[in-house]
């Protein structure tokens, strides 16, 4: 399930309060020199800050995401810079962006969802066919394959 579909009025306040205040203790006693952790937990906090997705602070995401390529620089870490880059800006740069990271299945998952976004489904289908997995998978894999909005 993505982010946009879930129901944030089902998540768990209490865990986050908890783990925000870790986060606040753990940058405190870092004097402010956060680390790759940090920063993970930094854009999750700033997520579960906005009562919906529609009031997501994208721009403070993204310059969180710019921090953690930064200091720890992997192909999560860039993914979700482009989605946050998507959602801060211009959702048609997105997989101009994405060009510039090597692909994976996750490349492919972004990229069907960014090119379906704009209209552009054949394109969307090559690259969701790059993510077909077998049968046994399970049903939370096909459930999130073929998906479209």
């Amino acid at each position: 399930m993505t982010l946009d579909q879930q129901n944030r009025g089902r998540w768990d306040t209490a865990a986050i309060a908890r783990g925000m205040a870790l986060l606040n203790d753990s940058l405190h006693r870092s004097h402010g020199q956060a680390d790759a952790y940090q920063m993970q937990a930094a854009i999750a906090a700033e997520h579960a800050r906005a009562a919906s997705y529609d009031d997501t602070d994208w721009a403070e995401i993204l310059r969180l995401y710019d921090l953690l390529v930064s200091i720890a620089p992997s192909s999560a870490a860039g993914l979700g810079r482009v989605v946050a880059a998507t959602e801060a800006t211009d959702p048609a740069t997105g997989p101009a962006m994405l060009d510039e990271l090597p692909p994976s299945p996750r490349w492919h998952a972004v990229r069907a969802e960014l090119l379906a976004r704009e209209g552009r489904y054949a394109e969307a289908a090559r690259d969701e066919r790059e993510l077909e997995v077998p049968e046994d998978s399970g049903p939370i894999i096909h459930g999130r394959t073929g998906r479209r909005r």
